[in-house]
C-alpha cells in the first residue's frame, strides 16, 4: 500500500509542478512603456578637485599654538562657495588611495584658499602628503 501512495504522491507533484510553470509562463505579458514621469531635480555638476602634494620642508610654524600649516592657494573658491558651497578635503600618503583627515590634519578655507594644520606634531610633518581639495558649488 505504500508504494502505491508514494507513485500517486509524485505523480500528483509532477502534475502539480507542470501546471505552476505553465501558469506562469504563459501568464506574463510583455511590459508596456508607460509616458515619461516629471523630471527630477537639478544636479550639481560643479565639482572642482585640486591635488596638492605638500613635502616636509613646504609647512610654516604657527607659533603662538605650536602647529604647522601649509595654505594652498585654491582660485576655484569663490564667496559663493563660501556662502552657499562647501569644501572638503582628503588625505593620501600613496596619491592612490584616499581617506578622511580624521584627527590628524583640520582645515579651514577662505576666498582663494586652503590652511591646512597638522594638529599632531610641534615640528613639520616627517613625510609628503597628498590632499585631495574638493570644491562643492551650492545652489
Amino acid at each position: 500500500m505504500k508504494a502505491k501512495f508514494t507513485i500517486a504522491w509524485r505523480k500528483t507533484l509532477k502534475s502539480i509542478t507542470i501546471l505552476v510553470l505553465t501558469a506562469v509562463l504563459f501568464s506574463c505579458k510583455k511590459a508596456e512603456i508607460g509616458p515619461a514621469g516629471p523630471a527630477g531635480p537639478q544636479g550639481n555638476a560643479n565639482v572642482q578637485t585640486t591635488i596638492q602634494a605638500i613635502q616636509p620642508a613646504d609647512w610654516s610654524a604657527i607659533v603662538p599654538n605650536y602647529q604647522y600649516a601649509k595654505t594652498v592657494n585654491v582660485a576655484s573658491i569663490s564667496q559663493n562657495i563660501i556662502d552657499k558651497g562647501t569644501v572638503e578635503l582628503y588625505i593620501s600618503t600613496d596619491g592612490l588611495s584616499w581617506g578622511s583627515l580624521n584627527g590628524g590634519f583640520s582645515y579651514s578655507y577662505s576666498l582663494g584658499q586652503v590652511m591646512i594644520l597638522d594638529n599632531l606634531n610641534n615640528s613639520a610633518p616627517g613625510m609628503t602628503y597628498s590632499f585631495k581639495i574638493v570644491v562643492i558649488a551650492g545652489q
